[in-house]
């Protein structure tokens, strides 16, 4: 038997492990050590004593020597990518063959394309699981954000969503300056204080007598192109509304391309249904985000090139380097 995770029993625990173990060969894992920060373990392994047990101990791990470890400091994941290509080439002119390196990333939906653009960019060839789905981009998620926050009437809750997850468009509202010392979070805190439950109504009337002027501008402009995605509409217009969106609220450069496209998807409904709601439509395109991967991998079953995939499903693989952005 293997019994493991205790280290106190109650009379009860203690009375059914005597009988269970009397006679049995038996290994008890419990968490002690000579040091006074394990005392609290001490009286049950009295009681196994007690009852016949011997100390035993585990054999040591064993080690392998210990890898060179570098930590580079980049900030952004475009600069961090440009790091990881520098950190692959170097490795290669040391002689190390391209499928023996791993690139492991956390989040393969972020980093996905612009490993693909620089790899490219630099002549390195890319296997592995590349892509991410485009449900998990940052893009994908602003999207979700909005039209929940139009489908649920502008609860106060949805907007500070928008306002603080999202990567808004702010400069063309408030100029560059103001845009750049804008503080979102404050934002949110103004609509606890002003008690704002919801509706645009009530957000705009609250917020033109709140000390955060800059926030009326932006929910002017928010509700404005919310306000055009209709309820109901024909799929086209509802995918061409969709991304007007997206594209004039937020600021995801390039990383929209694989979510605007998978909004295209809906207007191919166009002949099968005259109209849909709001409702309908997002679910579609949120069908289509989960199921469509991003940036698939060239080279993914050539074995020639640096293997890119994510850092949890990448477990039990050798790699002689292992670069971790």
């Amino acid at each position: 038997l293997f019994v493991y995770g205790f280290y106190d029993a109650t009379a009860s625990q203690k009375r059914l492990l005597s009988a269970t173990l009397r006679g049995r060969e038996t290994i008890v894992f419990v968490p002690i050590e000579v040091s006074s920060a394990y005392a609290f373990a001490r009286p049950f392994v009295d009681f196994l004593h007690a009852i016949g047990g011997r100390d035993a101990s585990a054999p040591p791990p064993a080690r392998s020597a210990p890898a060179d470890l570098r930590v580079i400091a980049a900030p952004g994941e475009a600069r961090e990518v440009r790091e990881l290509a520098r950190a692959v080439l170097d490795a290669a002119s040391d002689g190390m063959a391209l499928p023996e390196i791993g690139v492991l990333v956390h989040a393969p939906a972020v980093y996905a394309r612009a490993i693909a653009q620089t790899f490219a960019a630099v002549g390195l060839p890319a296997g592995g699981p590349l892509g991410g789905l485009r449900i998990d981009l940052p893009a994908a998620q602003a999207l979700r954000l909005l039209l929940q926050a139009r489908l649920g009437g502008y609860r106060r809750s949805d907007v500070a969503a928008v306002l603080c997850s999202t990567r808004l468009r702010l400069e063309p509202i408030l100029g560059h300056e103001r845009a750049r010392t804008a503080n979102p979070p404050r934002w949110d805190l103004a609509t606890r204080q002003l008690g704002i439950a919801g509706g645009s109504a009530e957000f705009l009337a609250r917020a033109a007598r709140g000390p955060e002027p800059d926030l009326l501008a932006v929910l002017r402009r928010l509700f404005e192109v919310l306000d055009a995605v209709p309820l109901e509409a024909s799929p086209g217009s509802l995918a061409s509304a969709m991304a007007g969106a997206l594209t004039t609220l937020t600021d995801y450069g390039d990383d929209a391309a694989p979510v605007l496209d998978s909004i295209g998807r809906l207007a191919a409904l166009e002949g099968l249904v005259s109209a849909l709601t709001l409702a309908d439509a997002a679910s579609f395109v949120e069908s289509a985000l989960a199921s469509e991967t991003d940036v698939a991998s060239s080279d993914a079953d050539s074995g020639t090139g640096v293997y890119v995939g994510d850092l949890l499903h990448s477990r039990g693989l050798g790699f002689r380097a292992a670069i971790v952005p």
